[in-house]
């Protein structure tokens, strides 16, 4: 069982990790290794997934605004899939405009996944989610400001714009049917 500091050092060593892969990537050209670091620290640093998990422990005392909400999980979860879907785009050697594409739609399934995620916290079976179920249940989160009905309509309308993002790309059939199967996930 790890304990508090084990956890983030074990953190820390995956950020770490994380820049010597990115710096030792055989990408084609110099600037896209340089690329692909800036985009790591982006989503990594305060900006980032670091920015958005202080904001979630500032925050635990005191209800959040919508904004403020958005806020934290932008930089939280919305961060870790845009560093994911860029990066992928920037190993393929893909255009600018995919890369802004890939932003887009990470963007988009980000905040969709995260609400999903959410309402699975109250409406999931603790079985098939491998988690506690109503463990966010006093956290800051969108259910908690719109309720499951409208967290619902969220999710399939950031899906759709999501899907929509995709038409950079030649073929993106796989990454459509993966947004789509977040609408109506249970796990």
């Amino acid at each position: 069982v790890y304990g508090e500091g084990t956890a983030v050092l074990a953190g820390d060593a995956l950020l770490t990790d994380a820049f010597m892969l990115a710096a030792s990537a055989e990408l084609r050209r110099p600037k896209d290794i340089a690329l692909a670091i800036g985009i790591l620290a982006h989503n990594a640093g305060s900006l980032g997934m670091v920015g958005g998990q202080m904001l979630d422990i500032d925050s635990e005392h005191r209800q959040l605004t919508e904004q403020e909400v958005y806020d934290v999980q932008s930089r939280k979860t919305v961060a870790l899939i845009n560093a994911a879907c860029v990066l992928g785009v920037i190993a393929g050697g893909g255009s600018a405009k995919q890369l802004q594409a890939a932003a887009e739609f990470a963007t988009h399934i980000g905040l969709a996944f995260q609400i999903r995620d959410d309402i699975l916290d109250v409406i999931g079976d603790q079985s098939q989610l491998g988690k506690a179920i109503g463990a966010d249940e006093a956290k800051n989160t969108f259910l908690r400001i719109y309720g499951i009905e409208k967290c619902k309509e969220l999710v399939a309308t950031l899906t759709e714009k999501a899907i929509r993002s995709l038409d950079a790309f030649e073929d993106h059939s796989y990454m459509r049917e993966l947004a789509q199967s977040l609408v109506s996930r249970m796990m």
